[in-house]
């Protein structure tokens, strides 16, 4: 009966601290958010640009992240590998064309927080972007949202504690089973009398 009410209490014990750790989540993550942008939103400008810079309110993760350029029928015009300096993210381009062209991002900063949105901006027109159609900025903000990443090791530990969590809770609800008891303790009192008749 000792045994039993060892391994609740344990149990009891067990589930209420990861509880607990679960509950109070990891670090808090701020969202950050763009700042602003060159070429500007809504910018019309004579020339193409040869990049196309994003400045944020925190340092940005560029292998976390993902920036497209791309004309309003779905044409990338990307033309190099995304950098990172400081706050700023910085796609080359190469544009050849006249036209409007739109800048999606799904951004990951360096303190786990994240965002995603569009920039438009015209080229050679000298007016500024019409409004692009709203299944092409749609699409667009869903392409930058959907892009893939590794695991979080922050949300992978969390899902970890969880898991610890359920276990333990089924643990303690097999115990309040009627008879689980019984079977633990007559499994105990029976390994001792083996181990008593093997030292005898």
């Amino acid at each position: 009966m000792r045994f039993a009410h060892r391994v609740r209490r344990f149990a009891v014990v067990l589930s209420a601290g990861l509880l607990a750790l679960a509950a109070a989540g990891g670090p808090a993550y701020a969202q950050g958010r763009l700042t602003t942008s060159d070429p500007p939103d809504g910018a019309a400008l004579a020339s193409a640009p040869r990049q196309v810079t994003l400045r944020f309110d925190a340092p940005p993760s560029a292998p976390d992240s993902h920036v497209a350029v791309r004309t309003t029928a779905g044409t990338d015009v990307g033309g190099g590998d995304l950098l990172a300096a400081g706050n700023e993210l910085t796609l080359p381009v190469s544009i050849t064309t006249a036209g409007d062209y739109l800048v999606a991002f799904h951004v990951v900063f360096a303190d786990g927080g994240e965002t995603f949105d569009v920039v438009q901006f015209s080229v050679g027109t000298g007016v500024p972007p019409s409004p692009a159609a709203a299944a092409v900025v749609e699409q667009a903000r869903y392409d930058a949202s959907a892009h893939q990443h590794t695991v979080d090791p922050v949300g992978a530990t969390f899902l970890f504690v969880d898991l610890l969590v359920l276990c333990s809770v089924l643990g303690l609800l097999y115990l309040k089973r009627p008879g689980a008891v019984g079977r633990i303790t007559g499994r105990a009192s029976e390994s001792q009398s083996t181990q008593g008749a093997r030292e005898s």
